[in-house]
């Protein structure tokens, strides 16, 4: 059986709210960083190019691993 915190809902119902909730949240973060990042992506010059060539393919590139 899983141990749940006190403030664990529930009901399916207060589950679903507390979704909604943790997604409302994450969605205004959101809504806040992005003008600022897109102004400062308009900013950029020649980075630009450079940045919009990388993909980023997770943590196993965190570490600074050479990529020649």
């Amino acid at each position: 059986m899983i141990k749940r915190g006190p403030s664990f809902p529930a009901t399916i119902v207060g589950r679903m709210e507390a979704i909604e909730k943790r997604l409302n949240g994450k969605l205004q973060a959101l809504k806040t960083v992005r003008p600022v990042l897109e102004a400062f992506y308009a900013t950029l010059g020649e980075q630009k190019a450079n940045l919009a060539g990388r993909r980023c393919t997770g943590p196993a590139r965190a570490g600074g691993a050479d990529e020649r």
